[in-house]
């Protein structure tokens, strides 16, 4: 486990305003997992000094992939955690744990499937391949809960990396609502989230917790280290922006400020402070959750909780308003349960009529698709050929009469007719393989520099023609995980087109650069550019006018629908930035690969 060292603090997070007389005592919080959000509030009450002031110096120490942070509490090597409900467990074991906390109301955690994977139901995960994390009996609860044998499930070890759901090497995995999602979100993948609480399943998430040999050993400490924590959580979650920047600069997290501020307001109605107190605990909702265990034989059915919750807690009447809401919040559950199972009835009616509307829509698309073939074959490819024929008789017919000029002329109209040929029969073969399911993507790590290499070579003659210049920036380093010749027929359609609509003199530019979880490519060019009108309808397939300020250059539009249909099956997006006279800008965004 790598630890934060107490010197790598900062000075004025142990030391601003030390006026205490007595040696701060030193303690431990393991948290469950690396520094995020997630436990911001501790964070927040060594920076602001609370932990100072109730006399403690706190280490937190971060987890780390294959560690078991609550048994590092049970084996006292630190004297505080954060733990889930598998607490419950432990205590049937025999293990003396003691809440100190609820800091999160509702668990966040969820199972997770991309939309597109075929995964409608809680039901048909039964058999697929399931990532689930340690310490998430709530999940196997859920799916018990939901008639899933858990007998059937496929596990496999959880890697903490939703690629691995991306690209289809998993069919489901486990995740926090507040974190892992942004990985999706970011790249706009659509994707289903399976929640116990559907199943009226409504675990505590984060619990701090302790010890009772820590509790009899030190009680005052005890309760001074989590009424400073509370204090750190109220402070945190009225301040996230302050802690957000606070969690990057002092320790050190990877993770970027929109992914936690992602999870900063993810968190909001999980912890719910604007109406229960932070940390409240609610004796007869654990021995609900105790009662749920017991039913699926996790644990025994008469586990005694005396001692599970410590006594120190929200008096008054802030208690008599915390229980009137509990008695609320069980009210609304009922009714929740009630409204979960008219749904489930509507879902199933509403699965059996969408089916009968999803096989209506697919004969209209393929009837759509059908025209579409029609159209593209019986305008541009017939025009190229056109050309091709008429000129082809008219050089074996009169060849010997011409001058040199103009057959030089004619031969490169040939040559450009050819060309434009092959690219489109070479679209409208990979587009057919998309649409009948047939292109399937097979990704991999990819450098970008050797493809773009290849295409500015292939288009090398066409441009020196044309005259335009093609420039290749930086490339070296970054790389794309998606699939090679998918990734290549992009690049060539969009420098093709940049050359194509760039006139004499001008310039395509190309550049490659990393921002986070993604690759950007660029193809920039200093061409006619793209009006307003034209700009709307540019991912229509149909034949275009020629556009102004070039040799009569058209097209179908087939290109660039293609490789728009290309970077969203390789999980990536494209977006372009026109206008007439300015020249056109294409951005290809796609998953980064491993480092090259």
């Amino acid at each position: 486990v790598a630890a934060l060292a107490p010197q790598a603090l900062a000075p004025q997070a142990l030391a601003s305003g030390s006026t205490a007389q007595a040696p701060l005592e030193k303690v431990t919080l393991q948290l469950k997992w690396r520094h995020q959000f997630q436990f911001a509030g501790y964070y927040a009450a060594v920076e602001k000094g609370f932990y100072r002031d109730a006399g403690l110096e706190v280490e937190l120490v971060e987890a780390q992939p294959g560690d078991h942070p609550m048994q590092r509490v049970i084996d006292g090597e630190a004297d505080f955690g954060v733990g889930t409900t598998d607490l419950l467990l432990m205590r049937d074991a025999g293990i003396q744990v003691v809440v100190l906390a609820n800091v999160f109301q509702h668990s966040p955690l969820a199972l997770m499937a991309r939309k597109d994977s075929g995964i409608e139901n809680i039901h048909e995960l039964a058999g697929g391949r399931l990532m689930i994390e340690p310490h998430s009996a709530e999940l196997y609860a859920y799916l018990s809960e939901e008639g899933v044998a858990l007998d059937r499930l496929h596990l496999v070890e959880h890697s903490f990396r939703t690629t691995q759901v991306i690209d289809g090497a998993v069919d489901a995995m486990s995740v926090y609502a507040t974190d892992e999602l942004y990985d999706l979100e970011l790249r706009a993948i659509p994707y289903m989230l399976f929640k116990p609480i559907e199943s009226g399943i409504d675990f505590y998430g984060d619990n701090l917790f302790t010890t009772r040999d820590q509790i009899e050993a030190h009680p005052d400490r005890v309760r001074r280290f989590r009424e400073a924590s509370i204090e750190g959580w109220e402070y945190a979650m009225a301040n996230p922006r302050e802690i957000v920047q606070l969690i990057q600069d002092r320790y050190g997290s990877p993770k970027s400020v929109g992914r936690l501020l992602f999870e900063a307001e993810a968190m909001q109605p999980l912890i719910n402070a604007e109406i229960i107190e932070v940390g409240y605990i609610n004796p007869g909702r654990w021995e609900r959750i105790a009662e749920r265990y017991a039913a699926l034989g996790m644990v025994a059915p008469d586990l005694d909780l005396d001692g599970f919750i410590h006594s120190s807690g929200p008096a008054g009447g802030q208690v008599f308003a915390n229980r009137m809401i509990a008695v609320l919040a069980a009210v609304a559950a009922v009714l929740g349960a009630l409204v979960f199972w008219y749904v489930r009835i509507n879902r199933r009616l509403q699965r059996e009529i969408a089916k009968r509307a999803e096989a209506q829509r697919e004969l209209e698309k393929l009837d759509g698709q059908k025209s579409l073939l029609l159209s593209i074959v019986g305008h541009d490819l017939r025009s190229a050929f056109n050309i091709l024929l008429c000129y082809g008789e008219l050089l074996v017919d009169d060849g010997a009469k011409m001058d040199r000029q103009r057959r030089a002329g004619i031969h490169l109209s040939i040559r450009d007719s050819a060309r434009a040929a092959y690219t489109l029969l070479s679209n409208l073969l990979e587009w057919a393989s998309m649409q009948s399911g047939a292109g399937k993507v097979t990704a991999s790590t990819v450098a970008v520099a050797p493809l773009i290499e290849h295409v500015v070579a292939l288009l090398a003659p066409q441009a020196a023609a044309k005259n335009v210049e093609i420039r290749v920036g930086e490339t070296d380093g970054p790389t794309v995980h998606a699939d090679p010749r998918m990734t290549e027929t992009i690049l060539r359609n969009l420098l093709g087109n940049a050359v194509k609509f760039t006139p004499s003199g001008g310039s395509v530019t190309v550049g490659v650069r990393r921002r986070e979880m993604e690759t950007e490519v660029t193809v920039a060019d200093t061409g006619v550019g793209i009006p307003p009108e034209r700009l709307e309808r540019l991912f229509q397939v149909e034949p275009k006018s020629p556009a102004a300020g070039t040799a009569g250059e058209q097209g179908s539009g087939l290109g660039l629908v293609l490789c728009r249909d290309l970077a969203a099956a390789n999980q990536g997006s494209l977006k372009i930035d026109s206008g007439a006279g300015i020249g056109t800008r294409v951005s290809l965004w796609l998953p980064a690969g491993r480092a090259a």
